[in-house]
């Protein structure tokens, strides 16, 4: 029904680890779409420690403190800004100057009051992506510049307001 929302998810109990199969790189990219897209976000038992095994007793001083910290700051930022709760995604068109084109995609995420550009890197490395928009210079998940010509650098997941929310 219309009232129903999705769950968004990287990983499950039916599934292989996604850190497994695609790697670190990926992995945060996979998690930057699961809290930027419309739906409601799941975390699996040890995703954000970046527990490698299905089930298992869950080892919390175990694992990787700043892949625990990404997820928090993703947490956070999802509160904070109604736009990554709202139901809608639009593409926005974007040249990659370096990096795998196939590796990167660009999307908008409003809710009538703000409007964010969400651009997710699913490769190694950095990519340096030109957005055929405007967006402001600062990203609002790590609080770094990220230029100001409309080439943003992404390793995996760069969120900028929009030209119009500056």
């Amino acid at each position: 029904p219309d009232r129903a929302g999705h769950m968004r998810y990287v990983d499950n109990h039916d599934e292989d680890r996604y850190l497994d199969k695609y790697g670190a790189a990926s992995l945060r990219a996979a998690v930057g779409a699961t809290f930027t897209l419309p739906g409601t976000p799941m975390i699996y038992a040890g995703q954000e420690r970046g527990v490698e095994q299905q089930r298992g007793t869950m080892r919390w001083h175990d694992g990787d403190n700043a892949l625990t910290d990404f997820h928090r700051r993703l947490v956070a930022l999802r509160a904070d800004h109604a736009a990554l709760r709202a139901p809608e995604v639009h593409p926005v068109p974007h040249t990659v100057e370096t990096g795998d084109p196939d590796s990167v995609v660009a999307y908008e995420r409003t809710d009538g009051d703000e409007a964010l550009v969400v651009v997710l890197h699913f490769g190694d490395g950095t990519a340096s992506v030109s957005l055929d928009s405007a967006v402001g210079d600062t990203d609002l998940l790590s609080g770094n510049p990220v230029g100001s010509d409309g080439t943003v650098a992404v390793g995996d997941i760069v969120v900028v307001p929009a030209a119009s929310d500056r």
